[in-house]
């Protein structure tokens, strides 16, 4: 099966996500908080929900509580997976309400065939049984590995049913645990203990009576021979003691003597070693005279002298090294002396900052000038000039108002004029028709009456002389309108023309006076004045800003000049000011370097002449502690020497003293509890009773390397155990005397026996057939769950030796509750997995999981491995390993892997192309519409 896309509604934190899931490898990849887990959950109950019965349990609800969504959203989501058949299905779950709806579909079809499986309540769809072949449990404890859950399939005593129940090709109802259930019930159908009144279990109470009679009187005889032979036994056992007995009581004896007998070699031999101290100690009595108090304050003085002139040698190297160095900087400084006398007046940190600040202020006149040159090349392109603009300068306010005041009645005048043609054309417009449609009309009215009168006259149309009236009557009310129209017109223009002469005057007039005043500053405009004026002050201002930085250069170079000029400068360049500035640095930095060093020489001499007279007050002390010690503390060396020679006798004699005490504790210890002649006698004792006792057989050659403790201890067990086995003896000679009692005769039980035993032949066979039948299941079971196991062992073993690089290569499953025993490569032998590290642990456990899901997959639909952070207690060597092998896992199983370690996406990044898996990026908080 494989899961190939899934949209979420709302589960917990997770709220309208939908991702598409990659055949192979899919990796996602976030934050702590960001929903892997989650995630995780949300597809294992979309596959299998959360109920597994028809009644809820309080756990279940609990877990469905806790994943309800966050935000209000609709609780649940779909599900699409492909079994390995090409058949695909979506599975729709809705956790909301009592029920939560869920709904299975035929992706090819679209049809629901959520009907075609057992259904139970609260949305549980027995679907996954037939298209998964596992319930929800199983899949848990082998493809589905939830985060620091990794080792929770230990001790799992139903998980190898299970998996056993997966790999078995028949029917459920023909297992072999129900065939072996179904024989018990046909075995008590046919007469079980329980059904007394069925002739087989009659038969068999009055057979087992029989028996027991029977198997009574031969457990008496066997009982008297048990006894008998018993107690032969005891007494061989008995014989075997108490010869055992002799046999340590020899040793013991040995030991004994050997350690009295080394006692007394071990005597002498201390005070042979007492004897020898002694007569060394007593011709060395005149190094008693030691004072061993002088010791420790004279050999400080020697170390304290010892380290001075060490300090003293190495202060010497220094002022070596410092004159030469001295030496070597003053011959550097030499050819720039010159600088000396500037140093002494201004220190280079002040000069440096007074030169960048001339050489700024250069630069500052360079731009300012060059700012100045291109304005007064652009005036020039623009035909301005120079002169005339600096004109400008007499340009009084007044006279720009004037001429401002001149511009705007112009202005004025000329609005007026316009205004006035404006007013010429609005009275033309005032007429009734243009000028050729009114004389038409004042013409063609007289002929139209005149052509009507005339056609009325010659038609005899009586109607037609009173129109032709009519409309010459018409043609004069026209010609009158016309008329006085006319007359008002002409009046109109006549003012009009009038003022717009009286108008145009007055432009001329101020165009003139305007014109004056332009020609004085050569513009031909106002505006043209302005833009002149504008120039003049950019101009202006450019030359004041040149001024003030060609003012701040002069007052810098006085100021630079008064200290170049004792070097022999009187003008300063650029150029010439950047090289004084490098060398006089370079003079700056070999002067306080020099500065430095004879700082520190002088620092060297007061500590040389320091030490020199902490040498002569520690020779001094150390005169006076020799003195003590009655040498002639005036010559140091011959003093020290006797002092050293002193103090070697002494520590002679110490040291023979300690050992003299050795010895003599070694001799009180022997001599602590008897006395030497009491150890002889004692000695003397243990040898007799030895001869005694090497007279018995094969005695006599009997040794031991063992202590005598513990021979001791072993004398006392086998004592005990000797009395024990003699009083059971004596028992058991009385128990044999009164053993047999009066019975019925044998052959009278056994034909009787005979009788019942023949009439129950056909029942009793027939049972035990069935019985027979019963227990050749039960093995064949049992043989299956064997069978199992290795090929468990060969996956899991394969899979350690890869992931440890080889370290781990046999590794062992008990098949009943999953636990691990594995080939221990520092000792060879099997250990369990619980002396291994947590990480080893997780190793092991996740590989018995994959292996779990591959075997319940080759016999069945593959099963994506959906694992979340498992790999916690990984190293990365170890964890690269188990990546390539969920690589090659993932070439037959889908891998889903939620994790937040980024080693494990470099990994996939590095060593997986795209056809192989699919990365799914996790924000720490998922928001809706985030995938």
């Amino acid at each position: 099966m494989h899961l190939q896309k899934t949209t979420i509604q709302g589960f917990g934190k997770l709220i309208d996500l939908s991702f598409e899931f990659h055949p192979r490898i899919n990796l996602f990849f976030g934050p702590n908080e960001a929903g892997k887990s989650t995630l995780q959950q949300a597809i294992l109950y979309l596959l299998f929900g959360f109920h597994q019965s028809s009644r809820a349990t309080k756990q279940e609800n609990l877990l469905r509580d806790r994943f309800k969504p966050w935000q209000g959203a609709a609780y649940g989501g779909q599900l699409w997976y492909e079994l390995q058949d090409s058949r695909s299905f979506q599975v729709d779950r809705n956790f909301d309400g009592e029920n939560m709806s869920t709904s299975l579909f035929d992706v090819l079809t679209g049809e629901e065939i959520t009907t075609q499986f057992a259904a139970a309540r609260h949305g549980k769809i027995d679907f996954q049984d037939q298209h998964l072949g596992m319930e929800r449990d199983l899949f848990e404890a082998t493809a589905f590995v939830r985060q620091a859950e990794v080792r929770s399939i230990a001790g799992d005593e139903h998980l190898m049913n299970g998996v056993v129940g997966i790999l078995d090709s028949g029917p459920k109802d023909t297992s072999a645990a129900d065939a072996v259930k179904r024989l018990q019930k046909r075995i008590q159908d046919i007469g079980s203990d329980r059904a007394t009144k069925k002739e087989l279990p009659k038969l068999r109470q009055q057979r087992r009576s029989l028996q027991e009679e029977y198997e009574h009187q031969l457990q008496v005889r066997a009982e008297l021979k048990d006894k008998i032979l018993e107690k032969r036994k005891l007494e061989e056992l008995v014989g075997l003691e108490n010869l055992k007995e002799i046999e340590l009581k020899y040793m013991i004896l040995t030991r004994s003597i050997d350690n009295t007998e080394k006692q007394l070699s071990e005597l002498g031999k201390y005070r042979r070693e007492v004897d020898r101290v002694d007569r060394a100690i007593r011709e060395m009595g005149q190094a008693e005279a030691f004072q061993d108090e002088l010791r420790e304050p004279i050999m400080r003085r020697r170390q304290n002298r010892a380290s001075y002139e060490e300090q003293l040698n190495e202060k010497n190297q220094a002022i070596e090294e410092l004159d030469d160095q001295i030496a070597k900087i003053e011959e550097k400084i030499r050819p720039l002396e010159r600088f000396e006398q500037i140093r002494e007046s201004m220190p280079y940190p002040d000069y440096k900052a007074l030169s960048r600040q001339w050489l700024e202020k250069n630069e500052e006149v360079k731009a300012a000038q060059s700012i100045l040159d291109g304005e007064e090349v652009d005036l020039l392109r623009q035909g301005v000039d120079l002169n005339s603009l600096k004109e400008l300068q007499n340009l009084q306010p007044a006279e720009l108002s004037t001429m401002n005041e001149l511009v705007q009645q112009q202005s004025q005048l000329e609005a007026d004029i316009e205004r006035l043609e404006y007013g010429f054309q609005k009275i033309e417009m005032q007429t009734w028709a243009k000028r050729w449609i009114r004389n038409a009309m004042l013409i063609s009215t007289p002929a139209a009456s005149l052509a009507v009168f005339l056609i009325s006259y010659f038609v005899q149309f009586s109607p037609g002389f009173p129109i032709a009236a009519g409309l010459l009557g018409l043609g004069g009310i026209i010609y009158q309108f016309y008329r006085r129209a006319r007359k008002k017109i002409a009046k109109q223009s006549a003012e009009l023309e009038s003022e717009l002469n009286e108008i145009h005057q007055k432009s001329e007039s101020a165009s003139r006076e305007l014109h004056g005043h332009f020609k004085k500053y050569n513009v031909s405009s106002l505006n043209e004045l302005v833009t002149r004026q504008m120039q003049f002050k950019k101009y202006l201002d450019l030359v004041a800003s040149r001024d003030r930085a060609l003012t701040g250069r002069e007052r810098l170079d006085f100021q630079l000049l008064k200290y170049l000029q004792l070097i022999g400068i009187r003008e300063i360049k650029p150029e010439d000011l950047e090289q004084i500035t490098r060398d006089y640095s370079r003079f700056y930095e070999i002067h306080m370097d020099l500065q430095i060093r004879l700082q520190t020489r002088h620092r060297l001499q007061k500590e040389l002449n320091s030490l020199i007279g902490r040498i002569a007050d520690n020779d001094s002390a150390l005169a006076e502690l020799l003195s003590q010690a009655d040498l002639d503390g005036t010559h140091l060396p011959e003093a020290e020497e006797e002092f050293d020679k002193r103090y070697e006798e002494k520590k002679r004699l110490n040291s023979l003293k300690r050992e003299n005490e050795k010895f003599q504790s070694a001799v009180d210890g022997i001599l602590a509890t008897k006395t030497e002649d009491e150890i002889r006698e004692e000695l003397s004792e243990l040898l007799g009773r030895r001869e005694k006792l090497a007279s018995f057989p094969d005695i006599g050659d009997k040794s031991s390397r063992r202590t005598l403790p513990s021979l001791q201890e072993e004398f006392e067990v086998l004592n005990n155990g000797r009395q024990e086995h003699e009083r059971e003896l004596s028992a058991l000679e009385t128990e044999i005397e009164t053993i047999l009692e009066q019975h019925r005769p044998q052959a009278e039980v056994e034909e009787e026996l005979a009788q019942v035993e023949a009439e129950a032949s056909r029942l009793e066979e027939f049972r035990s057939s069935l019985e027979l039948a019963s227990d050749i299941l039960q093995q064949v079971a049992n043989q299956y769950h064997r069978s199992v196991v290795p090929e468990l062992n060969e996956s899991l073993s394969k899979g350690m030796k890869s992931v440890t690089s080889g370290k781990y290569e046999q590794v062992h499953i008990n098949p009943t509750d999953f636990s691990i025993n594995l080939l221990l490569p520092e000792t060879g032998t099997l250990g369990s997995a619980d002396i291994l590290s947590l990480g080893t642990q997780d190793q092991l456990y996740l590989l018995l999981r994959v292996g779990l899901s591959r075997l319940v997959s080759e016999n069945g639909e593959p099963i994506p491995l959906i694992l979340d952070d498992p790999f916690v207690h990984f190293d990365q060597a170890r964890l690269a390993n188990m990546l390539s092998f969920l690589k090659k896992f993932s070439r037959e199983n889908q891998v889903l892997l939620f994790t937040k370690e980024p080693f494990i996406l470099a990994w996939c990044e590095q060593n997986l192309s795209d056809s192989d898996y699919n990365l799914f990026g996790l924000s720490e908080m998922i928001m809706p519409g985030q995938q």
